[in-house]
């Protein structure tokens, strides 16, 4: 009798109590209040370096097409890398690059890069955001640092 006693007691603890579970609950709690902000920070800065990056590739892709004389020196304008294919400069440039590039930025988020080859060859990169240009190469822009 005694010995099913034991068996039983042994049978019961089995799990962890309410106030273990809350205990732990808690610390993730703290954890993630913790992690989530630097998170979304590094994931912002990551961003910012990705469109700096695409920016670079951007100017070096205008610039080969300079060079073999597909795109004119100085350009009338802005180039806008849209997709619309209403500037032929930039159709050559969306080619060269293999796709067409979207920032990932803050504001400028999921919109488009413009090219402008200035009249003594450098190249400019800006993310626009439909209202306003911030460069990107071969400075940035505050909002993009």
């Amino acid at each position: 009798m005694k010995r099913q006693n034991v068996l039983n007691k042994k049978k019961r603890k089995k799990g962890f109590t309410l106030i273990e579970l809350i205990i732990v609950m808690a610390i993730m709690a703290v954890l993630a209040a913790i992690a989530i902000p630097k998170y979304s920070a590094f994931r912002e800065s990551a961003n910012q370096k990705h469109d700096i990056s695409t920016a670079k590739t951007i100017a070096n892709a205008a610039s080969g097409l300079v060079a073999d004389q597909k795109i004119s020196v100085p350009s009338a304008s802005r180039i806008t890398l849209d997709g619309s294919g209403a500037n032929t400069d930039g159709t050559e440039i969306e080619g060269m690059l293999q796709g067409l590039p979207k920032s990932k930025t803050g504001v400028c988020k999921d919109k488009f890069f413009k090219v402008e080859v200035l009249s003594n060859g450098d190249i400019e990169v800006y993310i626009t955001d439909g209202t306003n240009d911030y460069i990107a190469y071969p400075d940035q822009d505050p909002i993009l640092q």
